[in-house]
């Protein structure tokens, strides 16, 4: 089925041909999309291009470096592309990378394991201002200590989440996991800082997005 002129437009950066075709045509069948392609991001603006897109799937090689910064992407500071959404998309890469993406930009990362059904739903959640981060990204590595702050959330601080994502206030949380509710604060703040969280709404909208939660999805 086509999608009609008022659908969301994606550009697709895949410098492989038969990679690119593949991904246009499954997003345009799938996705009910607009879909335009290009090799790189200074093909597609040397092209003449003059619609915005909605969203820019950026596909990296396995194995390929990720970028340090949005410049990185190849992306300038140009009138038509500078608000516009970024999603990387690549072969599965450590937690702390995934984050260390979203710190510089990125709204979103699709790692190739994951089904075409949640790739598809993780760019319409970008298009509609949403952030996507793999679940597996918020755990704890294993080669990492409890305390670790290099961006995960720690077995703990996910129960506090999940209480969060319930409404539920410090004191109930505190009483419920046992806990000091000035301990609860501390796991808040920290919370807070990993997911770059400013109150305990974006808290549990990006950890529910990250999880692929149907009703935080159905909610935009």
């Amino acid at each position: 089925m086509t999608a009609g002129q008022d659908a969301p437009l994606v550009l697709i950066i895949e410098a492989r041909p038969l990679l690119r075709q593949l991904l246009e045509a499954f997003i345009a069948s799938s996705a009910q999309m607009r879909v335009v392609t290009a090799p790189s991001i200074k093909e597609w603006l040397r092209a003449g291009q003059r619609v915005q897109p909605a969203v820019i799937l950026l596909s990296i090689p396995d194995g390929g470096r990720l970028p340090g910064s949005l410049s990185e992407l190849m992306i300038p500071a140009h009138d038509q592309l500078a608000s516009v959404p970024v999603v990387v998309q690549s072969n599965d890469r450590p937690g702390h990378q995934v984050l260390e993406l979203l710190k510089i930009g990125v709204h979103g990362f699709i790692p190739t394991s994951v089904s075409t059904e949640v790739a598809v739903q993780v760019l319409r959640l970008v298009c509609a201002g949403g952030t996507f981060v793999p679940s597996n990204c918020l755990l704890p590595d294993k080669t990492q200590g409890a305390s670790d702050s290099s961006g995960f959330l720690t077995g703990r601080q996910i129960q506090v989440v999940e209480a969060i994502r319930q409404g539920k206030p410090n004191k109930i949380i505190a009483y419920e996991l046992n806990m000091c509710e000035s301990t609860v604060k501390v796991h808040v703040r920290a919370i807070m800082k990993k997911l770059k969280a400013r109150n305990r709404t974006e808290v549990a909208y990006l950890y529910s997005s990250s999880i692929g939660d149907p009703d935080a999805i159905a909610a935009l």
